[in-house]
This record gives structure tokens, sequence and C-alpha cells, in this order.
């Protein structure tokens, strides 16, 4: 490459970095063995090179890494043509004794000199262009571009950062009520992790949970959030107030875990605390895949007093067959089913969503609810247990305090 450099300053052009990665080659090796999936790559490298001409380079790197050096004129005659290129590549399956394999792709790039004018430089810019691909194809691509540099950088800290949240006690957690609409009375809580870092200030959960994910996090941190909330349940319980159940989000990652019951019951054990107290929200992400074990998990908390809410329902994967094989308590319908009534939403979904759950006798919370117009359909369909602005953003521990003092929540309070 250092000499494609050489030749491009002397001519004054450009060549542009491909670093290309085949997605499923894991996928792939544990399906059909090592032998097929190195097949594969002799296969796909054959096709590419059919594709290049004499000024182009293509080299591995890695088991499914690539690098792809080519002439670069524009950002869309270069994007058109690795788009093409790749396309060629991947869209008919080698067809192997073991049947017919296909392949995606993931690849980032970088341009020669804009994004670096060393080969270390070119290759890295490239590989970091990858973090940005959007998965929605056989073949996936990013440009590199400052802006992704310093989105990753940004990334990269806040990682460090959160690795120390809980060293530091920057967790704290907040609690949204639950209402019920035709007497305003309270009924319970979802509880919200909050993380206040001196650098980012409050961080939202929706930024900082899918990083946990990402990075074998989330299980330190949710068995924070058991800790903590078992605690304060039992604070409550311990003065006297007039207690209401409160709900947790579960992660995924966390509820597929083979521990899962048996750390959970642990965590809980030194409080007084039970199914009656504490409630378990999990996503229809959480659901797919070994159903079987799912309704293993969900029975025995079931068994042993704890109620199963199903978060967001309606924007995940919504395969209405589990709804029957799972022992769920309640439907949450998700917010955005709801915002945009009457003005551009007509509420069908959430009507549709209400009268599933009444058919299977499961109860039914709607989430986001902001104004007297939601409300009285809501009521119209049955749907009368509210959580949203309507009622009370979220509040910290000790305002939940003084409204289960209370009872009851007015509009707007």
């Amino acid at each position: 490459m250092g000499v494609l450099i050489n030749e491009c300053n002397r001519s004054n052009c450009k060549f542009c970095v491909s670093s290309v990665i085949i997605t499923n080659l894991k996928e792939i090796n544990d399906s059909y063995g090592f032998d097929i999936g190195d097949k594969v790559i002799l296969l796909f490298v054959e096709r590419i090179r059919e594709q290049l001409n004499k000024m182009d380079f293509l080299g591995r790197i890695g088991d499914n890494h690539f690098l792809l050096i080519t002439n670069y004129n524009s950002f869309e005659s270069q994007t058109s043509k690795l788009k093409s290129l790749f396309n060629k590549c991947v869209q008919k399956p080698f067809i192997l004794r073991s049947g017919e394999i296909y392949i995606t792709l993931d690849i980032g790039v970088s341009i020669y000199p804009e994004n670096g004018r060393i080969v270390k430089d070119l290759i890295e810019a490239a590989s970091l262009a990858i973090h940005n691909v959007k998965n929605e194809d056989w073949v996936n691509i990013s440009f590199y571009s400052k802006e992704l540099s310093n989105m990753i950088k940004e990334k990269t800290m806040m990682l460090n950062l959160l690795k120390k949240a809980l060293t530091k006690q920057e967790f704290s957690l907040s609690f949204q009520p639950k209402v019920n609409s035709i007497d305003n009375r309270l009924v319970g809580a979802e509880t919200l992790i909050r993380w206040n870092n001196d650098v980012f200030g409050n961080v939202s959960p929706i930024v900082f949970i899918p990083l946990a994910e990402e990075n074998g996090l989330i299980n330190e941190i949710s068995k924070w959030i058991i800790c903590e909330l078992c605690s304060l349940v039992d604070r409550w319980k311990n003065i006297g107030l007039q207690y209401k159940p409160v709900s947790f989000n579960l992660s995924p990652i966390d509820f597929k875990r083979d521990d899962f019951i048996s750390q959970f019951l642990s965590l809980i054990s030194p409080f007084d605390v039970t199914g009656d107290d504490v409630e378990i929200e999990i996503t229809e992400g959480a659901l797919i895949n070994n159903i079987e074990a799912v309704k293993n998990k969900i029975d025995t908390l079931k068994e042993k007093g704890f109620k199963f809410l199903i978060d967001d329902f309606g924007t995940g994967y919504s395969s209405l067959s589990y709804l029957k094989k799972l022992d769920i308590d309640v439907l949450k319908i998700d917010r955005s089913f709801i915002k945009d009534y009457p003005e551009k939403s007509d509420g069908i979904i959430a009507r549709t969503i209400t009268g599933l759950a009444k058919s299977l006798q499961i109860d039914v919370i709607c989430e986001g609810v902001e104004n007297e117009e939601q409300i009285k359909f809501l009521r119209s369909i049955g749907c009368n247990t509210i959580q949203g602005y309507y009622y009370s953003k979220p509040v910290s521990a000790k305002e939940f305090e003084k409204i289960l003092q209370r009872g009851y929540l007015t509009p707007h309070s």
C-alpha cells in the first residue's frame, strides 16, 4: 500500500480501503464445520477477484476479515461500485455438498488522503467505519467520517466511565407511578435506573443500557437494581407505607442466562420481598428462541408468586403464539401506539391489543399517556391502568414515598 500512496502523491489521485467482514462465518463453521467454512471463503475470494481489475488489491487479514484496495473517483461512484461488486459475490448461494450457503458482509471504507496518509491510519479508519453499518441487507457498507470517529471516541469514554459507575455510586432508581384512571388510585410503579456522571451528566438508559449489554456489564447493573429495589421495598414496608407493587425491567441477556432463576432468588433472599411486592418486566426480545426454556423460567417464578409483564408490547416480534404458551400477567401498550391520538392516529392498535389481552384474560397497561383525550379513549376500550406524564413523570424514591403515603395521584400533580 505504501507504493500506491507514493504513486497517488505523484499523480494526485485517490484510492479507498475497504475492511470486509463475513459476519456469519461463525454460524457457517458451527453448522457445517470448518472445512466447509474454508471452502466458502475460497469461493468468495474467487468471486471477488473476477470483479477486480489489475490495479485493485485483495488481502486476507483474519479468519473472516479482508482488505480490498480500489481506485476512487467520487463518493457516489465508489458506493455504487462497491455495492455492485459485493452484491454479485453474495446474492447467489455457494453450492457445496452440504447444501446452498449464503454469506452476509459488513464493510467499512476509508479514503486516501482524507481519512489518513499512512497505511495504519487508513486501515483503522476503515475498521472504525464498520461500527456504523446498518444491518439491513446482505451487504452493508459504511464510509468513515470525522463525526463517526468522534462518536466512537465518546462511546469508548462513556464505556470506561460506565465500568466505574457502580463503585462510584453513580446509579439511582426512579419510579413512574401506575394509576387507575377511573378513581386516580395508585396501583403500582415501574422502576427506572438513572445514571448521573460527572463528565456526561444525566445519561439516558436508552444510551447506556445497550452499551452495558454489548460489553458484558449488564448483569452487574441488573444485580444492583434488584438489590437496591428490594432494599427500598423493605424500608417502605417497615415504616408502614400502604405498599403497591413495583416492577423492574429485566434485560433479555440476563433473562436468557442459565443461572437466572438461582441468581434472582439469591439476590432477593436477604430481603422481606415477595411476588406481591416486586414484578418483572421483560420485552418480547427475551421470548424468542427456545420457548420451552423461557416457559420453564416464567413458570418457576410464577409458582413463587412473581408476576410477569411484557413491556413495549407490539413493537418487537409480536408472535402471538407465545401469549397462549406463556403465563403472562400484563401487556404494556407501547407509547408509540397512543402518542399521536387523536390528531394523527385512531388508536386502532391500542384497541386491538386491549381486546387481545381481555380475550386471553391478561391485564393491560398503557404507557406514555399525556392528555385527557387519550385517557377518555383508553377508558372507552377498557384500558384503565395508566402510566405516563398525564399523572406523573418518573420521580425519586423519596418523592415516591410521598405518593405511597397519599395512595392516589391527580392529573399533572
